[in-house]
């Protein structure tokens, strides 16, 4: 019995020495590979040449103010860029879009966004090139200038930019909350945000993306 009892010992001992030496390497590898200044991870971006069609849509009543703040998010983003050399050709569609943003206000309070809202919380959205932005319900509205920044935050995304972290000041950070230094949201897009476009898309504006892009990590040179 003792014979067993110590060969037992011996075998959990090792296992969880193995255990130790497994996250050990997980946090090593991983530790080698992501950036430890400010970083953007990046998506997918456009295989389209230009121009990239836009639409707002809107459910429900939606003021006049939220439309237009929502695409003067798009002009933002292309003045930005423009500024940083290429032509980033935007342009507004009726018909057929690239990238389409609904605009949501919900008057009876049914849907999640309304709860989440009612209840203090951040709306939920999604994200992507067909992406719903919260302005109220039941007579309560977001602020203005808050929802122009979360159209530039979801038109990023769009663009297939991912969220900022590492101490990243960046419009594309998840909320305005510096969690732990994880992030600071911005009004606008910032030197990272427009410098990991050009990292997808090259400097000539939406074209082709560029044949060298992987996607991974994005950090300021």
């Amino acid at each position: 019995m003792l014979v067993e009892f110590r060969a037992m010992r011996r075998l959990l001992v090792g296992l969880v020495a193995l255990a130790v030496s497994a996250m050990l390497f997980v946090a090593v590898a991983q530790a080698s590979h992501e950036p430890v200044k400010p970083y953007m991870t990046l998506a997918y971006p456009f295989d389209k040449p230009n121009p990239i069609l836009y639409k707002v849509g809107v459910q429900g009543i939606v003021p006049a103010e939220y439309k237009t703040v929502a695409n003067e998010a798009f002009t933002v983003w292309s003045e930005k860029l423009n500024a940083k050399g290429g032509e980033w050709k935007l342009v507004k569609s009726n018909f057929g879009e690239d990238i389409y943003i609904r605009l949501i206000y919900d008057q009876n309070g049914v849907s999640r966004f309304c709860k989440n809202f009612l209840a203090g919380k951040p709306p939920a959205d999604n994200v992507g090139t067909r992406t719903a932005v919260f302005v109220g319900c039941k007579d309560q509205f977001l602020d203005v200038n808050d929802v122009k920044v979360g159209m530039l935050h979801r038109i990023g995304h769009a663009f297939g930019l991912g969220p900022a972290l590492g101490g990243a000041v960046s419009v594309m950070c998840d909320s305005y909350d510096d969690r732990d230094g994880l992030c600071t949201r911005t009004n606008e897009p910032t030197e990272i945000d427009l410098y990991c476009m050009t990292k997808m898309y090259g400097a000539d504006g939406f074209g082709v993306p560029n044949p060298h892009y992987v996607p991974t990590f994005c950090t300021l040179p």
